[in-house]
């Protein structure tokens, strides 16, 4: 349900990771802010705040993290632990959130997120309707994260 203060605590483990390929984890509003990322490879887990990096935390291949995020809206800010650890206090969101609904676990780029890049024609500069890029329709090896233990709570 609705929240403006959040508990989030799950476990996560990327088991195979293939053509870089990342764990993306965002807590969003009903209207879909993104207010928050967090991202785990083969060998880091990390936060950002919008396109700004942030620290990251040393990971390795089949290791399980439990992850703890503490959201309130009223600070507009939120707290990371990892491993039962504070990593990181009081990280602001990128923008105003009124409320979270939903989480998001992806391994794919946020949905329009399109980047430009030398194929794209000026005249359509985000690329959403361009064509595909070379290659694009052939089979990759899937990169594999487990999940487990999601647990919510509106305080």
């Amino acid at each position: 349900p609705s929240s403006r203060h959040l508990r989030v605590s799950f476990r996560v483990q990327a088991r195979e990771v293939r053509h870089s390929n990342q764990l993306e984890v965002e807590v969003q509003s009903q209207a879909g802010a993104r207010p928050m990322r967090l991202r785990l490879n083969e060998k880091w887990l990390s936060r950002n705040r919008g396109r700004e990096p942030g620290p990251q935390f040393r990971s390795h291949l089949q290791e399980w993290h439990r992850i703890e995020l503490d959201l309130d809206c009223a600070a507009q800010a939120y707290s990371l632990s990892i491993d039962g650890k504070v990593f990181q206090q009081d990280i602001p969101f990128v923008g105003a959130t009124p409320s979270f609904e939903r989480i998001v676990f992806r391994t794919g780029p946020y949905r329009g997120d399109v980047p430009v890049n030398e194929l794209t024609p000026p005249e359509r500069p985000n690329g959403l309707d361009s064509e595909d890029l070379p290659g694009a329709d052939e089979r990759v090896t899937p990169s594999v994260y487990w999940l487990d233990d999601l647990k919510t709570e509106a305080r």
